[in-house]
C-alpha cells in the first residue's frame, strides 16, 4: 500500500484514459468498523470539525462508486457536459448562478448531499478535505488488495487522539465527460462545495493518487464527480492549518460587565491572554437584536449608502454617497490603489488599525472588530441553533448560545446577506460578519455561523464585499 496525496489543486478531466469498471463486481469484504446511522445514512466520527459518510451519495458499501453529479446539480445523469448544465445557456460562456458576484460555495438547494439524504448531510468544503488529510493518514489502496474486496482508493485513518481506530475508505471512482468515464482505479475525485473564483467555468475538486503529478487547481463544473457527504459535529477547526480543537474548559468565576459604552454585551466565557472577551448582542449600526444593521467593505468605517429600505427581509438602497454608485464593488474598496493592488494591509494575518475599525468609528469605548482568533474561540465556547423566524420578527438566523455554566448566555446572529456590487444578496441564508484578520491580500477573515444553520463557521472572502460587523471588546479583570 502506498501513501497517498490529497490535493485542493486538481487534473484536467482528459488526462486519463477509461479503464473498466470490472472491479465493481468483486464482493467486497469491509473490516468491521464501529459508526453511527444520522438520517437514515452512517458516519464515522474521526474526531475532525465534521462527521464523514462511510458511502458515497448512490453507494450501498464503502467500495461502491454511488451517483456522478455535475457541481451544483442535485440529480445524477448519464451525460455530462455543457450543454445540458444547470447553470448556463451559452456552454460555460455566463452562468445564472455562482457567477462572481454572488456565492462562493453552494448554496444547500443546490447540494447533492443536502438535496438527497436530508438533515444536516452536505457536500464537503474545500477547508474540510484539507482538515481530512491534514488530522488522518492517508493510504492508497492498489486495486485487487482484499481489504475493500479488489475496489482501488484511499484510505483514511484517523490520528486525533481517541480515535485513531476510526478510518474511511473513498473508492477511486473517476470522473464522467460526456458519456465516457475515466480514471477509474486511478484517482478518486470528489466535489467540494467551493467555487475556483479565478475562473467562474470550474470549482474545487478533491483529487486523491498514489501520484503527485497535479496539474491544475481545479475542474469543470458541468462533470460528474462522486461525493463523500459530510454532516455536523459539535467540534471546531482552524480553516488554515486543518488542526482540530477541541474547547478548552477555563474555571472563571469573575462577572463579566452587561454592557459598555450604552451597548449591551454577552459572556460566552471566552478568555486569551487571561482576559474576558465579551460581544455585542445586536450588530454595528442595528437598532436591535435582529436588526442588520449596516454592509461595510473590510476596513471601512462607514457603510456605502445613506439608506436603505426593507421589504420583507431584502434590502433596497434608498441613495448611494457620493462616489459609490457601483455600490461593494474592488475598484472602490479602501485602500484599493490605481495599479489594481491593495496598498496597505497585504500580508496574511494583518490586522486593522483603530482607523479603519468599523466598530471602534461606530460604537467607540474599547468596542472593536473581533480578530479572526477571537471567531475561532467564539465557535468553539458556543452551540448554534438555526431559526428561520426569530422571536417572530420573519428574520432567519443563528441563535448562539454558550455551554456548561454558560448555558444561559445567548445572542442571535440574522442571516442579514451581504451587499455584491449595488445588489443585496442571500439575506434569509447567508450571514457572514468580517473579522479584524487579513486572510491574504484581497481576502478578509470573516465568521460564517449562519449560512442555513449548517456550514463551516468561518472562512475568508474578497475584502471589498458589504458584510455586516459584530463587535467585541476586551475586559481586563
Amino acid at each position: 500500500m502506498k501513501k497517498i496525496f490529497l490535493f485542493s489543486s486538481f487534473l484536467a478531466f482528459m488526462c486519463l484514459a477509461a479503464v473498466m469498471l470490472s472491479s465493481c463486481s468483486k464482493e467486497e469484504t469491509t473490516p468491521e468498523v464501529v459508526v453511527d446511522p444520522y438520517n437514515g445514512h452512517e458516519f464515522v466520527d474521526l474526531g475532525l470539525s465534521v462527521n464523514w459518510a462511510t458511502c458515497n451519495i448512490g453507494a450501498k458499501k464503502p467500495g461502491d462508486f454511488g451517483y456522478y453529479f455535475a457541481w451544483g446539480e442535485t440529480t445524477p445523469k448519464d451525460n455530462f457536459g455543457w450543454d445540458n448544465y444547470k447553470f448556463t445557456s451559452d456552454g460555460g460562456s455566463t452562468f445564472t448562478k455562482y457567477n462572481g458576484s454572488d456565492l462562493g460555495e453552494l448554496g444547500l438547494e443546490d447540494d447533492a448531499a443536502s438535496a438527497n439524504w436530508g438533515g444536516s448531510w452536505r457536500t464537503p468544503t474545500l477547508k474540510e478535505f484539507n482538515e481530512l488529510m491534514a488530522n488522518c493518514d492517508g493510504v492508497w489502496i492498489k486495486e485487487g488488495d482484499p481489504e475493500f474486496g479488489g475496489v482501488a482508493g484511499a484510505k483514511f485513518t484517523s490520528k486525533v487522539p481517541g480515535y485513531t481506530d476510526k478510518s474511511i475508505f473513498i473508492p477511486a471512482a473517476g470522473c464522467r465527460f460526456g458519456s465516457e468515464l475515466y480514471g477509474v482505479g486511478l484517482r478518486v475525485y470528489a466535489w467540494s462545495t467551493t467555487l475556483y473564483a479565478a475562473d467562474l467555468r470550474r470549482a474545487y475538486r478533491a483529487c486523491l493518487a498514489d501520484t503527485p503529478d497535479v496539474e491544475t487547481r481545479s475542474d469543470g463544473r458541468a462533470g460528474g464527480h462522486s461525493i463523500r457527504p459530510v454532516c455536523h459535529s459539535n467540534r471546531s477547526t482552524d480553516a488554515d492549518d486543518g488542526k482540530t480543537t477541541e474547547p478548552e474548559e477555563v474555571d472563571d468565576n469573575t462577572p463579566a460587565p452587561t454592557s459598555h459604552n450604552g451597548y449591551e454585551c454577552v459572556d460566552f466565557g471566552i478568555r486569551i491572554d487571561g482576559k474576558k472577551h465579551l460581544f455585542a448582542t445586536r450588530n454595528v449600526g442595528a437598532s436591535h437584536e435582529y436588526d442588520y444593521g449596516d454592509f461595510f467593505a473590510w476596513g471601512a468605517t462607514e457603510p456605502y449608502y445613506t439608506g436603505y429600505t426593507m421589504n420583507g427581509t431584502s434590502v433596497t438602497v434608498t441613495s448611494w454617497k457620493e462616489g459609490k454608485s457601483e455600490g461593494y464593488v474592488q475598484a472602490g474598496a479602501p485602500l484599493y490603489g490605481s495599479d489594481g493592488a491593495y496598498t496597505t494591509y497585504t500580508a496574511a494575518g494583518a490586522v486593522l488599525s483603530p482607523e479603519h475599525d468599523a466598530a471602534r468609528a461606530n460604537m467607540g469605548g474599547d468596542w472593536r472588530m473581533p480578530t479572526f482568533e477571537e471567531i475561532k474561540a467564539l465557535c468553539e465556547k458556543t452551540t448554534s441553533t438555526w431559526t428561520d423566524n426569530y422571536k417572530g420578527s420573519g428574520i432567519a438566523g443563528c441563535i448562539i448560545s454558550g455551554k456548561g455554566k454558560y448555558a444561559d448566555q445567548t445572542m442571535f446572529l440574522p442571516a442579514a446577506g451581504i451587499f455584491s456590487g449595488s445588489s443585496h444578496l442571500n439575506a434569509t441564508q447567508q450571514g457572514y460578519y468580517w473579522s479584524s484578520t487579513l486572510h491574504n491580500a484581497s481576502d478578509g477573515k470573516y465568521l460564517g455561523s449562519v449560512y442555513g444553520g449548517s456550514t463551516s463557521p468561518y472562512g475568508y472572502n474578497n475584502r471589498y464585499f458589504g458584510f455586516p460587523v459584530r463587535a467585541v471588546f476586551t475586559f481586563s479583570e
